[in-house]
């Protein structure tokens, strides 16, 4: 009887792969450097209020402040088992709350309109990797700063839609931040910096009285030989813009941290005062826009030679330029009544001028940030 047989013969491929070794990076303490885990640190809101007007540009800055990781900080140092380059990494450990639009590293706050980012010394959107200068090859690598990582960093809250909810922004829904240092694949984590407590956010205006929705400015009778010359002018009469039933305007941080924390606390400053731009539109046109000087109606009984001045002081030192809107700075204590400053006074504006009428109409706009 014949049989057939079947051998079966496997084969082993075995594929070599040429790859760039890993590090393993750990604290290495000693009695000079004695870090040896992840330090936690908690960062109490400085403020309790802010306030964005609805003229607040979107993608304004309305709130800041600065981790400054220096006083208290552990002087400390990392070890990998290969020669490699050092890198410092800023990145979140917690995002409760998604980001505003995709793409944009700004993340929701749990109020409409405001959203929060962190950002490096150099403005960078967290999470941002930088190399550590002199560790770029390097088995060993001492924090810089005399032994100490300054971890500096920035939290902003900012404006991102039109409209903004009011209310209250409470930690828990703010991101957790890690800070890493050492060789990538193998990043000894060194701080987690939390945020704590809250900031009430409001959205004030004011409403205009109905004396200064139409308003009339009674600059009396003058002679032509009141006038000495060009740029000569009667005294200031007061033509200024009363608001009412404001909302309390706390102020925010647009320019600058208004808070540094070094660790341990913060070191606290004043909030910015909002402020109003007040856009003045004359209705008969200008004749020197930026001295502030408008046309009067030009009818057949019309003074010539003359134009009305306007100044946000009793001084032509305060001249408004019509050709830009000027900003009037709001008190910050809950004055319900505030005023505008506003002046008025008839100038020569040609070498002569005829007697006549001078009248002016003037248009404004009040917008709040």
């Amino acid at each position: 009887m014949c049989r057939k047989g079947f051998v079966i013969v496997s084969v082993l491929l075995f594929m070599l792969f040429n790859h760039q070794a890993i590090a393993a990076c750990a604290f290495a303490p000693n009695e000079e450097f004695p870090a040896n885990s992840l330090k936690k640190m908690t960062v109490p809101l400085a403020k309790n209020a802010i306030s964005v007007p609805p003229g607040t540009a979107v993608g304004s800055v309305i709130y800041s402040q600065k981790i400054n990781i220096t006083s208290g900080a552990d002087k400390l140092r990392v070890t990998c088992d290969i020669t490699g380059a050092f890198q410092f990494i800023r990145d979140y450990k917690t995002l409760p709350l998604t980001e505003t639009t995709p793409g944009s590293k700004i993340y929701k706050t749990g109020i409409a309109g405001i959203g929060i980012r962190f950002v490096n010394s150099a403005n960078t959107k967290f999470p941002v990797t930088s190399p550590a200068i002199g560790c770029e090859v390097s088995k060993t690598c001492y924090i810089t700063n005399n032994g100490l990582w300054a971890a500096s960093s920035w939290f902003d809250l900012v404006k991102t839609a039109d409209t903004v909810g009011a209310g209250t922004i409470v930690a828990s829904n703010l991101p957790t931040t890690l800070y890493s240092f050492g060789q990538s694949g193998s990043m000894v984590n060194i701080y987690e910096i939390n945020l704590s407590g809250s900031v009430s956010i409001n959205t004030p205006t004011c409403n205009i009285t109905p004396v200064s929705q139409s308003m009339t400015v009674l600059m009396g009778s003058h002679h032509v030989s009141d006038f000495t010359g060009k740029g000569s002018g009667t005294e200031w009469k007061n033509a200024s813009i009363q608001l009412s039933d404001c909302g309390w305007f706390y102020g925010n941080s647009p320019a600058a941290a208004v808070a540094t924390f070094d660790g341990t606390s913060n070191t606290v400053k004043a909030l910015t005062n909002n402020a109003a731009d007040i856009t003045l539109t004359p209705l008969d046109g200008t004749i020197t826009p930026a001295e502030g000087i408008m046309a009067i109606a030009n009818n057949a009984s019309a003074a010539t030679g003359i134009g009305i001045q306007l100044s946000s002081t009793q001084s032509d030192s305060g001249k408004i330029n019509l050709d830009s809107a000027y900003t009037h700075t709001l008190p910050n204590d809950g004055s319900r009544t505030i005023t505008i400053p506003l002046f008025a006074r008839y100038i020569q504006t040609e070498t002569s001028l005829s007697a006549g009428k001078a009248i002016g109409k003037l248009e404004y706009t009040i917008s709040y940030h």
